[in-house]
């Protein structure tokens, strides 16, 4: 029974396995090696690729889109604190504004009683400076208001209702003695007054008498607004 012994393989069917081995193993390294660039996002499913998959480092800030990114805390409280930097900002302009509303004068001079000097007129208004030196041995400056408009009030020193018109009525004075010296009087009052017309003005007004050298000269300051 000779057909039971087992033969060799010719060596055409040997070559021939080896030829199907190798196209076999070719074709499956071809499948599994993928060409560069052949890989999109159309190729990945939804959520394929995860946190624990990106590389460290491989990813900056130019590949992510800012926008889509929400406001983080302290982004917020940043935003926050400019909003108030802005408000702070025109708070102080609107308080600057107000300050560019008022207006100021200083004035010094010498003896020109009775008459004394005219500073500024508001409206109805006149302010007028007396300085009167060595009358009975005393030195007097006096701040005055001259109105044309009968009616006006003084809230001074002393408070005077319906001024008479075209006289000087007394709004401060500083007095001192013994005259021509460096005896320095300061006083200073925070006052106004109103005419019916509706023009109105306010402010602080100190007056010296001899001030720190100018002995027999007096001074005069105002710092006020009105409604003109």
């Amino acid at each position: 029974m000779n057909w039971l012994k087992p033969h060799r393989p010719s060596p055409a069917l040997v070559i021939a396995l080896i030829a199907l081995f190798v196209a076999m193993g070719g074709t499956g390294y071809a499948a599994l090696k993928l060409p560069r660039n052949s890989v999109g996002t159309k190729q990945l499913k939804k959520n394929a690729v995860t946190g624990s998959k990106v590389k460290n480092g491989s990813l900056t800030g130019k590949d992510i889109k800012l926008k889509s990114l929400g406001a983080v805390p302290t982004a917020t409280n940043a935003t926050n604190a400019a909003q108030a930097l802005h408000a702070a900002a025109a708070d102080t302009a609107a308080s600057a504004d107000e300050l560019k509303s008022f207006k100021h004068f200083t004035l010094t001079v010498g003896p020109n009683a009775p008459a004394g000097q005219n500073i500024v007129t508001i409206g109805p208004f006149t302010l007028n400076a007396f300085c009167e030196i060595n009358n009975a041995n005393n030195d007097t400056a006096q701040l005055r208001l001259i109105t044309t408009e009968a009616g006006s009030a003084l809230d001074g020193s002393p408070e005077t209702n319906n001024l008479p018109t075209g006289t000087p009525n007394e709004f401060r004075t500083s007095t001192s003695t013994p005259t021509g010296t460096t005896n320095i009087e300061f006083s200073s009052v925070s006052s106004g007054a109103i005419a019916p017309d509706g023009t109105e003005f306010w402010g602080f007004f100190p007056v010296h008498v001899n001030p720190p050298g100018k002995p027999g000269k007096c001074e005069f300051k105002g710092f006020y607004t009105s409604t003109l």
